[in-house]
This record gives C-alpha cells, sequence and structure tokens, in this order.
C-alpha cells in the first residue's frame, strides 16, 4: 500500500448501544498483484456488547468511473 486516507466519515447513533459509520477510503496499492487503487464508500454498524464496542457489520464498494462517452452515430 502507498497510501491511505479516510475523509467524509460521519457517524450516527441509532439508539443507546449502536452506532452506524460512513465514510470514504483513497487507496493507492495493489493487493495480490492486483491494482486496487481507488475511492471506496464505506459503512460499519457498531453495538456496544458489555461495555465493549464490537463491529457487527462492515461493508465497502469501489466508487464507480465516470461513464465512457457516448460515441455519436453518423
Amino acid at each position: 500500500m502507498k497510501s491511505f486516507a479516510i475523509s467524509a466519515y460521519n457517524i450516527v447513533a441509532v439508539g443507546t448501544d449502536t452506532v452506524m459509520s460512513s465514510y470514504k477510503v483513497t487507496i493507492e496499492g495493489t493487493y495480490d498483484g492486483n491494482d486496487t487503487s481507488g475511492t471506496y464508500n464505506a459503512g460499519s454498524v457498531w453495538k456496544n456488547q458489555s461495555g465493549v464496542w464490537q463491529a457487527i457489520f462492515h461493508t465497502n464498494v469501489k466508487e464507480a468511473g465516470p461513464a465512457p462517452a457516448a460515441q455519436k452515430k453518423e
């Protein structure tokens, strides 16, 4: 991994013992020989169980690049 940055971090309480977080992760690097560089939308759900915060769900998805330009029909 060459670089890793978190931005647009947001957290929302969902009751007294559960929170949801969302954020963007921008990375530059490779995994298993494949380029994984890009910006990912990520989110997690955390629950306080017996005084310990535990991640109970996490997801991330890479943002799509710009759509290819439409070709003109002549």
